[in-house]
This record gives C-alpha cells, structure tokens and sequence, in this order.
C-alpha cells in the first residue's frame, strides 16, 4: 500500500525507522519529508514552504493510509496533516501509547490506534484485505 507517514520533524530517526520496516513489508511511502529543508520561522522563505507543504499534501492525496507516529508530544503539522487526511477520508493509523487522548478527533471512524509495530502491521494487512475485497 502506499502510505503517508506523519510526526514531529524532530523524530526523524523514528521516522526512518518507520520507514524502514514498512518499505520491507512491500509499501511505499508517497512522500519522505524528512529531505525537506527545516524553515524556522516559516515567513523566512514563504516560497519553500509553500512548496514542501504542497508535496506534503499530495503525498497525503496519493496515500492509502496515513501513519501518524505519536510519542506522546503534540505539533501542529502533523495535527494539521491527519486533519487533511480525514477530510480526504483516509484511514488514519495511529501508532503509539495513549494515541486516544491526542485530540477528540482521533476517535473518529476513520482512526486506528495501534500501540506497537506488531499491532500496526496487523492492521495494515487487515486493510490491505480490505480494500481488496471492496473492488
């Protein structure tokens, strides 16, 4: 499947962990964002950012499945990303301990919350069957 995977852009190592294991497992990831240029404050080159969040969005569009991977500290990116993904109505993979007391939002119907990589797999597979199914 292809996935989107979303976190704070300071657990990059957990992130290419992620990563990692989900490319072995024969996914894809429609858009690595950690090779984007950090920009802080944002408004110090407005044209970046604008076009490294236009490639997160269509990374988000192409996915499957969105993964957020949660370790406990909220940022405003990934809220924001998982908001568009259940707009798009993607399924959102929560991974990580308490991923249900992140917003309200997360118990929505589109959400799943996996506390561990085994779990998340599962998941994945389960979906997988799925969506293969529904065509």
């Amino acid at each position: 499947m292809k996935i989107y995977i979303a976190t704070k852009f300071e657990d990059v190592t957990e992130y290419k962990e992620l990563e990692n294991i989900l490319v072995s497992n024969g996914h894809s990831i429609t858009c690595d964002w950690t090779t984007h240029k950090a920009v802080h404050p944002f408004s110090d080159d407005r044209s970046l950012c604008r076009s490294q969040s236009e490639e997160d969005l269509s990374g988000i569009r192409n996915s499957d499945v969105v993964i957020l991977l949660y370790n406990g500290k909220k940022g405003s990116g990934m809220s924001f990303e998982i908001g568009y993904a259940t707009a798009l109505n993607k399924k959102v993979v929560m991974l990580g301990e308490n991923s249900e007391d992140y917003s309200m939002f997360v118990h929505l119907d589109n959400f799943i919350h996996c506390s561990n990589i085994q779990e998340m797999k599962l998941v994945l597979d389960e979906y997988k069957r799925y969506r293969k199914e529904k065509r």
